[in-house]
């Protein structure tokens, strides 16, 4: 069971395609002590969440608590 209260999502881009249909690519950033059920757990959730709010696709970018993404980015 993954522990929510640690998790954090950070909205970097939200746009619609025509009017109608909305997008969102972010990046969630979750415990380095997620396995892969855990992630698995935590993206069919998030995006059924978003669906409920009208996203009707969404990227999501997993990335661990300590990760430096501007590191291996570069």
């Amino acid at each position: 069971q993954c522990d929510w209260s640690s998790d954090v999502c950070s909205s970097d881009l939200i746009w619609s395609l025509d009017g109608k249909k909305h997008v969102l690519s972010t990046h969630v950033v979750i415990s380095k002590n997620s396995t892969k059920k855990d992630i698995e757990k935590i993206k069919c959730k998030l995006k059924k969440r978003l669906k409920n709010m009208g996203i009707d696709h969404s990227t999501l970018e997993i990335e661990f608590e300590d990760e430096n993404c501007t590191t291996y980015c570069e």
